[in-house]
């Protein structure tokens, strides 16, 4: 992202995603959370003219597939089986995050349709010069699929819940939407909270500072643990991304008695939050709904 102006990238992603900004995507490299050494080779895309960027992708050269949220061990293992290397594969992604938005990004000012076009149909010639053995897009949007599929890539459908404020003013609004029997459920676990003294309050951004990032991390690398799973992040990435982005960046710290007990990681987009990470650094029922 170092070679690329953020004005000119940003200028092509939507309020609502900020994973796809200059600074996110800048954050994830200079932290090498996303390098060579862990298998997340940055090899972006750019559609320019006259030196004027028109559009782009986040592209990576992946050399495993952790980190996706989309599982494709069965073609991994039917190419070994065949006798052909699956990896390095080339994917249009936000890192670690499955949120769905552009992926074939343009400038506002530009013809879309065409420039994903281009961009679509240059992807098996990009993917034959690095080796790669195919091109995957991910959580992508209905122009991405059309451009793609244009290019003849085969769409492969997934499901995702997503939640969407119907008009609710406040909690007690979107508990009515709900049978009784749900808003008892939920009345007696957010009980079950406040009754073990937890408070939570809110960090904005800007506000984050070192012991944030800390407790942070504790509580990331505690749920990575307990999950048996894989830290794709480290402490500089969340460093850099609220230097960096503050305005996309919310904490939801959970306390007792002045001591953090858990930590909720959000983006913020213009009309979207997006929870991302959570960790507790002790067991306290029922406070990962309240957090999250």
């Amino acid at each position: 992202m170092d070679q690329i102006d953020p004005d000119a990238w940003n200028c092509m992603v939507s309020d609502d995603d900020p994973s796809l900004r200059h600074e996110f995507l800048k954050a994830l490299e200079s932290s090498e959370s996303c390098s060579r050494e862990t298998g997340w080779i940055p090899c972006h895309i750019t559609a320019t003219r006259d030196d004027v960027l028109l559009g782009g992708a986040p592209c990576y050269l992946k050399t495993h597939s952790y980190g996706e949220f989309v599982f494709d061990w069965a073609w991994a293992n039917a190419y070994e089986r065949a006798g052909l290397a699956y990896y390095p594969k080339l994917l249009i992604a936000s890192p670690f995050t499955p949120v769905s938005g552009q992926r074939i990004l343009c400038r506002p000012d530009v013809d879309g349709v065409e420039i994903r076009k281009q961009i679509a149909s240059a992807l098996p010639i990009i993917a034959k010069k690095l080796n790669a053995s195919s091109v995957h897009c991910i959580f992508c949007q209905p122009s991405d699929l059309e451009a793609l599929n244009a290019s003849g890539f085969v769409p492969r459908e997934g499901r995702q819940f997503h939640w969407h404020n119907a008009a609710y003013t406040c909690f007690d609004d979107f508990l009515g939407a709900l049978s009784s029997k749900k808003r008892k459920n939920i009345a007696r676990e957010r009980r079950r909270v406040t009754d073990q003294g937890m408070a939570m309050h809110w960090v904005p951004g800007n506000a984050i500072e070192p012991h944030h990032i800390d407790l942070l991390y504790a509580c990331y690398r505690n749920t990575i643990a307990e999950h048996g799973s894989y830290a794709y992040l480290n402490p500089r990435f969340f460093e850099h991304l609220v230097r960096d982005l503050p305005a996309a960046v919310q904490l939801l710290i959970a306390s007792r008695n002045h001591l953090d007990i858990a930590c909720g990681f959000f983006l913020r987009g213009k009309n979207a939050l997006y929870g991302r990470y959570w960790g507790s650094l002790e067991h306290v029922p029922d406070l990962h709904f309240e957090v999250c």
